[in-house]
């Protein structure tokens, strides 16, 4: 059974979304309102992997960072609407958090 990211989220501290062989139709369906959702209930996030997702607002990944003060690591690698200077801002701003970033 699969509950709602609101309802358990509190407890994670990682959440990895990638491209596999079994994720291949949902993790392209992650995008800004998750992004929020995950800001608003999820504040013990330490790890958050978006490979390749549908993130197109900045606000929504200022968001995450700001609200997940537990925050240490976060990859943004092929989300390509996120260019590499807001990605070097936010190194600037949170340097207690890993910033990962591929381009290609």
């Amino acid at each position: 059974m699969c509950l709602p990211v609101a309802v358990c989220c509190f407890h994670f501290s990682c959440i990895t979304i990638e491209p596999s062989l079994y994720m291949q139709i949902y993790y392209r369906a992650v995008d800004d309102h998750y992004l929020e959702i995950l800001a608003n209930h999820c504040p013990n996030l330490e790890q958050l992997d978006l490979l390749g997702a549908s993130i197109t607002q900045q606000h929504s990944v200022n968001e995450v960072v700001k609200n997940c003060r537990k925050m240490k690591f976060f990859d943004l690698s092929f989300c390509s609407k996120i260019n590499e200077a807001f990605v070097d801002g936010l190194r600037k701003k949170y340097q207690n958090i890993v910033f990962k970033k591929s381009f290609n």
